[in-house]
């Protein structure tokens, strides 16, 4: 029964997509799941699906809450397609690799991979961990790749998947939410509106998706002179997606009250208020109790 309605997912989202491939080795009677190590030829060698979903985490008690009680239910209740991705999870916290792997098993995606790496700061560590992946290789074999932290809440995968899907034709190589606030960056496309002004974007660095091949290497390795991960990833790590006109935008604009970089809409969330955060909002929509 389970295998049927891992087929049926399938065929219905091939049906409405062409670029995208989620491949599958079933076994006959159950499903195996392999968390492997980081190195480049064996996480190359294992990756079986085109997209990756890249966990990016210091390990805090909130994050592994996230981990623990929002995001395994998460994927098997409303994330029918990226519940099928291969998972990275990168820390630069003091957990123990053995419980990082305990935690991630609960997911139902079938290969998992866990990497550990000093914490080289605060706004150096939203960074770091994506230099890593460029510099090793770890993307290469993924046609996307999603970079997030595990209190970034994706509550509805359809408007990335379709962002994603309408990358045929070599129109979009990154997905963005926007920092600022003051102004709505241009749509897919460069689409050109009435309403939407020219805006000077800031790409938010705690989730952002983007195609592998497009990625500039060299660009990455200036990481360790960066002073602040949202402007190095504007003018730097992404520069080439955005001269390019090669970006889209999930979140146009920032709707946070007070200012800070966060993602608040119906379908990705990353809010810390005190009146709800995304991890009630999680708990709220796949029916637990924190």
């Amino acid at each position: 029964m389970y295998r049927s309605m891992n087929i049926f997912l399938l065929v219905v989202y091939s049906t409405t997509t062409t670029s995208l491939t989620l491949r599958h080795p079933w076994s006959q009677k159950t499903r195996t799941k392999t968390t492997l190590l980081y190195d480049r030829e064996v996480i190359l060698r294992n990756s079986r699906n085109d997209i990756l979903i890249f966990f990016t985490t210091s390990a805090s008690k909130a994050h592994i809450r996230y981990l623990k009680k929002c995001w395994p239910a998460l994927m098997r209740t409303q994330l029918p397609i990226l519940s099928k991705a291969d998972i990275l999870l990168h820390s630069n916290g003091a957990m123990h690799e053995s419980d990082l792997k305990e935690i991630i098993a609960a997911f139902p995606n079938q290969v998992q991979r866990v990497v550990l790496h000093d914490n080289p700061g605060f706004q150096a560590g939203a960074l770091q961990s994506m230099a890593q992946g460029v510099e090793k290789g770890w993307f290469e074999n993924y046609k996307w790749v999603i970079r997030i932290n595990p209190d970034v809440v994706i509550l509805n995968e359809e408007p990335l998947l379709e962002l994603m899907t309408n990358s045929n034709g070599n129109s979009t190589a990154g997905i963005f939410a926007n920092c600022q606030s003051s102004c709505t960056a241009l749509f897919h496309n460069h689409e050109k509106r009435k309403d939407v002004k020219t805006c000077v974007v800031r790409i938010h660095t705690d989730f952002y998706a983007f195609r592998p091949e497009y990625i500039n290497k060299t660009a990455w390795k200036q990481w360790v002179n960066a002073t602040n991960a949202e402007n190095f990833a504007t003018s730097v790590g992404f520069k080439n997606m955005l001269d390019q006109h090669l970006d889209a935008w999930l979140v146009p604009r920032n709707s946070d009250k007070n200012g800070a970089c966060r993602v608040h809409t119906n379908f990705i969330i990353h809010q810390h208020s005190e009146q709800e955060t995304g991890f009630d909002k999680c708990l709220s929509i796949v029916g637990k109790k924190s």
